[in-house]
């Protein structure tokens, strides 16, 4: 096992004991009542990274794109990139639009009973499949350096403990229960399908397009959320704030 893939396999295990440990992190008395404003600055973090790092590799990709396709009798545009990036974002937003409107009441007294229901099971399957794909995507990236890593795992780290607040909020009863094992084995999943080997290069760079996409969907989501939740100036702090960690690295 390369040096990398043991690297990768301990941001895959960070990433795996935020989900299995997310309710036993406490904050401290005088942070309890900021923890909204300690969520948006996650989002920020989540969104600069998005910004400052992955749009930038999703551009190269769209270069590696039209050079592997240039043999091809048809040739890809490079736009399919941005195309699949936006489809990433829409899909996010679609399946919570839908996941939304579908918490009846049925749905809430499943969730009660501990069993959840299709909502729960969709929500925690598509974001397993997410934890699973962000862990891939990351071992098989080109990167140089500890910080890069570093600061990848502190932007997806805070990014899943939204998603995991996010989770016990709606599913009380059944996310405590089993789905933050189900969340906690998607990263291990991913480190272990990039360590077998790596799929055809074009579908990593359609993949890695549609993950910023989603990225920017689900933080957003958690950002902008129901009754006026959001904290604008925390949203920004954390944004300027790991851009300015990211942007001499770059």
């Amino acid at each position: 096992m390369t040096a990398n893939a043991i690297k990768f396999f301990a941001v895959a295990l960070f990433f795996a004991a935020i989900f299995a440990c997310g309710a036993r992190i406490k904050l401290p008395g005088r942070l309890v009542s900021h923890q909204r404003r300690l969520l948006s600055f996650s989002a920020g973090i989540s969104v600069a990274y998005v910004f400052v790092h992955l749009l930038p590799e999703v551009e190269v990709a769209r270069a590696v794109l039209v050079r592997s396709t240039m043999d091809w009798s048809v040739q890809l545009p490079a736009y399919i990139v941005s195309v699949t990036a936006l489809a990433g974002f829409m899909f996010f937003y679609g399946v919570e639009c839908l996941i939304a409107r579908s918490r009846t009441g049925s749905n809430r007294i499943d969730d009660a009973a501990g069993s959840g229901g299709p909502d729960y099971r969709l929500h925690i399957g598509i974001f397993a499949i997410y934890a699973a794909m962000v862990s891939y995507l990351r071992i098989n990236a080109i990167e140089q350096g500890e910080a890069p890593v570093l600061l990848f795992a502190l932007a997806m780290g805070t990014h899943f403990l939204t998603i995991d607040h996010g989770l016990r909020r709606e599913y009380p009863a059944s996310y405590p229960r089993n789905g933050h094992f189900v969340l906690a084995g998607a990263p291990i999943i991913g480190w272990a399908l990039g360590v077998a080997g790596e799929v055809p290069k074009l579908l990593t760079i359609l993949l890695l397009a549609l993950l910023s996409g989603a990225i920017i969907a689900i933080s957003l989501i958690e950002e902008l959320p129901r009754e006026n939740e959001g904290r604008f100036w925390a949203f920004l702090a954390g944004g300027v704030l790991y851009a300015a960690l990211l942007v001499p690295l770059a």
